[in-house]
């Protein structure tokens, strides 16, 4: 099989979160996860939409910085012509959201435009099964080893925000995740 086309890369997201705006916020977000595998389909009967969800906490440090602590879980999977694997994934990391705009307008408050990074850890279990005969085949970690494998992450990506009220921010944003040994995601080696 074909090792995963990263190693910089496993799965972006595509977030959604509600976010208030005094020093200390909490938000949720959702988001969709796009696996970069050798797994191209998602077609198998009985394939779960690859989605996930959050929640955090925030506390601005600058008018421009906040800190954030993020947990995150979520489902991924895919298949092609003879296998297909699913991974269960749970992710928590603490990093920093810089605003843009904050540079050009200190006291514009209407739109944010976020670049953020956060390190953080991420724990899954991956399960791959034949197609056909639904015969589990492999998974990590191994049973009995230890319940959830787990890696090193960092995500990075941007975010715009729109104040809905003094107090709430609607966001749309991309995440991408750069994963260390990234060997057994999808089951696969």
């Amino acid at each position: 099989m074909k090792k995963l086309l990263l190693p910089t890369l496993l799965a972006t997201c595509a977030l959604f979160s509600a976010q208030a705006q005094d020093k200390l916020s909490g938000h949720l977000y959702t988001g969709w996860l796009f696996p970069q595998n050798d797994f191209i389909h998602s077609d198998y009967e009985g394939n779960k939409p690859n989605l996930a969800v959050g929640a955090g906490i925030g506390y601005q440090i600058a008018p421009s910085l906040t800190l954030r602590g993020d947990f995150m879980a979520g489902n991924m999977d895919g298949n092609h012509e003879i296998y297909y694997y699913e991974t269960s994934l749970y992710e928590a990391k603490l990093g920093l959201d810089f605003n843009v705009i904050k540079l050009f307008n200190k006291d514009y408050e209407k739109i944010k435009l976020n670049i953020h990074v956060a390190p953080g850890m991420m724990y899954y279990s991956a399960r791959m099964y034949d197609i056909d005969t639904r015969e589990k085949l492999v998974e990590s970690p191994i049973p009995g080893d230890k319940a959830l494998s787990l890696n090193f992450i960092l995500a990075y990506g941007g975010s715009v925000g729109i104040a809905l009220s003094p107090k709430l921010d609607l966001n749309l944003g991309y995440s991408n995740r750069f994963v260390d040994e990234v060997e057994r995601m999808d089951a696969n080696k």
